[in-house]
């Protein structure tokens, strides 16, 4: 399947002070699910997404500074049909890619150059049974790499943290998984400054962050807030050894700083809504690109110790979706990210601001929108469990791309045992066929997010009406979860089964 590019929106100004803001949304095919940002050798960048959920082909496109298109590769993975959820830039130039295959139970790691072409490709798989997916990777000294992610068994009702390691060809060195609940998810990992690594996402419905060895045995692991509902989207660690985590607490974005053991130093809650990436700004300070309830992006930028200096909103009608921050060579940022104008479209977008966040499609919002709290960390009882490479992992490598996945199967569901949620809010008929429905009596407009088993948002819309139907037939047979969240106090998680 070719993938024909549109540029649907474009918007270029030139700012005051010389810096360049602008607004691109970008048509890859009917529906992109994931999107990830990074810089190019061109001084640009670099944007790597699904040109169509259906499909499930990946597209690179390679833009300038000023979001011009230089080239872009449309059609790989055509016919394994790949689904990207994370992507880090190589030493040399190049990036890897990974995320999960069609059949829902494999995940892959690509290799490419600097343009996009790619290099190898390797399916890491455990068996019919066990479904693994990776939401990130990073590079790692020895030219090699670390993925965090999830590793599901029983139908995806046992979810565990899963780390790999790979060398500089895609062959695993070791895997570990770490057992606290049923409900296990690694959402970012990151190089450790004094060797081995660090790593966060959700653990018992709690913020989870880890520091682990060079060869994955954990050193201590920590988990915040038994009393909140909290997920950890995104972290760095400072030269002084100190450790930032971005993401949600109690449906708000949150902001949380540790010392190198993960003692809690200060922590600070935002706007309703989830943050979903943190970089260092060149001042000290840190910009996160955050979703808000209302289904539009905010862009927050702190000082070094998490007091707001300002935030900008962008987004309109659809629903819109920031997944990465980058600081441009010119001090401004730039926002990659999707838009769904309806439930059956979702395209992604790149927007460009100057050095205060402004941009050609941004709208203020008050700054007085921080308050701060005390964490609480916990250490639990857990298993770390090893698995040797041998017993594990199957890998192809093929330079056309073209990967036999016959020797796998997706187990069939027939049915699942109480999926229909008795709570407030109504999901039906579940399991379902295309069309779901909701009966929704609250009074305040909510957000449902529905999410694979890794986690990842592949649908979300705005509810304000007693009864609203969704349209859900593009989805793949599967069990998916979903949230629903009013941003006052309100919010239910159940499951939805695809027949």
């Amino acid at each position: 399947m070719n993938l024909r590019l549109t540029l649907m929106m474009f918007l270029l100004t030139m700012q005051s002070t010389g810096q360049t803001s602008f607004h691109k949304t970008i048509f890859a095919g009917t529906r992109n699910a994931s999107f990830v940002l990074l810089p190019s050798s061109a001084q640009g960048y670099m944007l790597i997404g699904n040109g169509d959920i259906a499909s499930g082909n990946l597209f690179m496109l390679q833009t300038d500074s000023l979001g011009n298109k230089i080239r872009m590769k449309d059609e790989i993975g055509a016919n394994c049909k790949l689904h990207s959820f994370g992507a880090a830039q190589t030493g040399e130039g190049g990036y890897v890619v990974t995320g999960t295959e069609e059949n829902g139970i494999d995940a892959f790691v690509l290799k490419t150059d600097s343009t996009g072409t790619p290099a190898w490709l390797k399916t890491i798989a455990t068996d019919p049974l066990t479904e693994t997916s990776f939401n990130s990777i990073q590079g790692t000294p020895d030219k090699g790499y670390v993925l965090g992610g999830i590793r599901m068994t029983g139908g995806g009702n046992v979810r565990d943290a899963w780390f790999t390691k790979l060398d500089s060809t895609g062959s695993v060195i070791w895997s570990r998984k770490t057992d606290q609940s049923s409900y296990d998810v690694t959402l970012d990992i990151k190089n450790e400054s004094g060797g081995g690594y660090i790593a966060t996402g959700e653990m018992s419905s709690n913020v989870f962050l880890t520091k682990m060895d060079g060869a994955g045995q954990t050193i201590w692991l920590k988990l915040y807030d038994s009393l909140a509902q909290s997920q950890g989207r995104s972290l760095l660690q400072l030269p002084d050894g100190s450790i930032l985590i971005c993401g949600e607490r109690n449906s708000h974005v949150m902001l949380m700083k540790t010392d190198n053991n993960g003692n809690p130093i200060w922590a600070k809650i935002y706007s309703a809504g989830t943050g979903h990436d943190l970089k260092r700004t060149s001042d000290n300070g840190f910009i996160m690109v955050t979703s808000d309830v209302d289904g539009d992006v905010r862009l927050l930028k702190t000082d070094s110790i998490g007091t707001l200096i300002w935030g900008h909103s962008f987004g309109g009608a659809a629903i819109d979706k920031g997944q990465v921050v980058l600081q441009a060579s010119d001090g401004g940022f730039a926002i990659g990210g999707s838009t769904q104008p309806n439930s059956e479209s979702e395209y992604c977008f790149l927007i460009k601001t100057d050095s205060s966040g402004n941009s050609v499609s941004c709208m203020h919002f008050p700054a007085v929108l921080e308050s701060g709290y005390v964490p609480v960390p916990y250490t639990p009882a857990f298993a770390d469990s090893f698995l040797n490479d041998t017993s594990m992992v199957r890998s192809i490598i093929d330079s056309n791309l073209n990967l036999s996945l016959s020797d796998t199967c997706l187990p069939q569901i027939t049915a699942v045992e109480n999926l229909t949620d008795q709570s407030e809010v109504q999901l039906f008929p579940n399991p379902f066929s295309d069309r779901v429905l909701i009966d929704y009596p609250g009074r305040a407009a909510a957000r449902l997010i529905i999410s694979d088993l890794s986690g990842k948002n592949i649908f979300e819309i705005k509810i304000r009406d007693r009864r609203t139907e969704l349209n859900l037939g593009t989805l793949p047979s599967g069990i998916y979860l979903y949230k629903i969240d009013d941003g006052n106090g309100f919010s239910q998680r159940g499951r939805l089964l695809k027949n």
